[in-house]
């Protein structure tokens, strides 16, 4: 699921119709339910990306430690020409572009799974709230 489509639905389910506070108070574990699933996907999907990279770095480490070979040929990558000595490997590795964009894509997945944890949290105290909405149209018709 894309970001955006996450902040569409959000923008929705974020709306409290305030002259239906008990029909919003019944719908929040609904939505709990929902961005629950959500998350939990999400936050999977980048322990996944999380292991890939560290696949890849390996894999990276290996091929400027010991020079390319066909299978890395194949892949298209390509080795800067001389050898490279272990201590600069390191800069290598994080000036490789398919480092760069793997952790790029990292670290968006990262920011989905933010974003769900706080959409959570917010429908954690939204009862509160609700139930404070409530109290207060109560002491306003003097109840």
């Amino acid at each position: 699921m894309r970001l955006e489509e996450i902040e569409a639905e959000w923008e929705i389910d974020a709306k409290i119709d305030k002259t239906q506070l008990s029909n919003e108070a019944i719908k929040i574990s609904s939505l709990q339910g929902k961005y629950y699933k959500w998350y939990v996907r999400e936050i999977l999907q980048l322990k996944g990306l999380d292991e890939a990279i560290n696949i890849l770095k390996l894999e990276k480490w290996e091929f400027y430690t010991q020079g390319p070979t066909k299978e890395t040929e194949a892949r298209g990558w390509k080795f800067p020409g001389a050898v490279i000595l272990k201590a600069e490997v390191d800069r290598y590795m994080q000036a490789d572009p398919d480092i760069i964009k793997a952790n790029l894509n990292a670290a968006k997945q990262k920011e989905k799974v933010n974003f769900l944890k706080h959409i959570i949290d917010s429908l954690n105290g939204r009862s509160w709230n609700i139930r404070a909405a409530i109290d207060f149209e109560k002491f306003r018709a003097g109840g």
